[in-house]
């Protein structure tokens, strides 16, 4: 029985390492949008960007152009609220981007964003790390029970 106990707490810790592994690795991403969106929210400078494409069929992406400091940057983003069917092209929508890399940027005004939108991504490091003391806890209880027999 001591051996089977060990055995299940081996394969559970290694599974719990694969789980870990895999759940940082996808949220990796989006950890850097969310440090992002905050970086605007806090230090964000607003400009106004020049439409030049509408991508209807991809989410309601749209592509702009703006200046900062002699410099024209662009950028893709579906967070321009609805965009299809209104001819775009060519007019003007606020954008907020960092002054110290205006490459980061995003349609609107971010604080009223980074309090409406949530990311799925810390649930799931919060979810990954719960199950994570769960299964310790459980192993470790395991250990003591194949030591007291």
């Amino acid at each position: 029985m001591k051996k089977i106990s060990l055995i299940i707490i081996k394969y559970s810790l290694s599974f719990l390492f694969v789980v870990v592994s895999i759940s940082l690795g996808a949220i990796s991403p989006t950890y850097q949008q969310f440090k992002e969106k905050t970086d605007l929210a806090r230090r964000g400078n607003t400009a106004h960007a020049t439409v030049t494409a509408v991508e209807c069929t991809n989410h309601d992406h749209v592509s702009y152009e703006f200046k900062v400091k002699e410099m024209t940057f662009s950028n893709t983003s579906n967070a321009c609220g609805p965009t299809c069917g209104t001819g775009l092209i060519g007019s003007t929508l606020e954008i907020t981007y960092l002054d110290r890399n205006p490459s980061v940027n995003d349609c609107g005004r971010i604080e009223k964003k980074a309090d409406e939108k949530r990311d799925l991504g810390f649930l799931m490091i919060a979810a990954c790390f719960l199950s994570a003391i769960v299964l310790a806890l459980k192993c470790r209880k395991e250990i003591r029970h194949s030591k007291e027999v």
